[in-house]
């Protein structure tokens, strides 16, 4: 993997951060990306040292950066402030010059919790499926799909990579394989 080259007064800095990161086995390609545009930006503005760098330049930087999302901001900011944060550990800078605020996320999607009749309602409607040659028991397959997900609170790909192996009947436990972030762990049946 290609380190990105840095130009600026500070490229030995942006180099070394990207190198510790990768050593702690990340890919930082995104991140490198945005630290390029860093280091060009401060070739810009011919900036010949650290001292010059202030909260008033990061916040230039940062408009000079427009992003339409909250989330492409906030990860904008958070390189910077993240490089900075690893410039005062390491005693090259005295204080981190990154003062902007994250712009908070409004756009998400709110979660839904169902209550047990509308729960009830849900479970209902699989079992109106018609049967077909290529999903025999479609309707029970569907219903179970759906117990699983509102009852165990299991995620969608959890579901989807189960098999008849991962059921313990004897002592009402699933083995959910390599979910979130490769874990396993084992859920009651209720």
């Amino acid at each position: 993997m290609n380190s990105p080259v840095f130009l600026s007064s500070p490229a030995p800095f942006l180099s070394q951060f990207v190198q510790y990161k990768r050593a702690l086995n990340r890919k930082y390609r995104a991140d490198a990306e945005v630290l390029r545009l860093f280091d060009r930006y401060l070739q810009s503005r011919h900036i010949a040292d650290w001292s010059a760098i202030d909260s008033a330049l990061i916040d230039d930087f940062l408009k000079t950066r427009p992003r339409v999302s909250p989330r492409s901001y906030n990860h904008l900011l958070g390189i910077v402030h993240r490089f900075f944060a690893f410039a005062v550990m390491q005693e090259w800078v005295q204080r981190n010059p990154v003062t902007a605020s994250p712009r908070p996320e409004t756009g998400t999607r709110i979660p839904y919790l169902f209550d047990l009749n509308a729960a009830r309602r849900l479970l209902a409607v699989p079992r109106s499926l018609p049967e077909r040659s290529r999903a025999r028991y479609r309707g029970l397959v569907y219903e179970t799909i759906f117990a699983l997900l509102y009852g165990l609170g299991l995620r969608v790909g959890e579901v989807v990579r189960l098999t008849l192996a991962d059921v313990d009947f004897t002592r009402d436990l699933l083995f959910i394989q390599e979910t979130k972030f490769r874990k396993t762990r084992i859920v009651p049946l209720g």
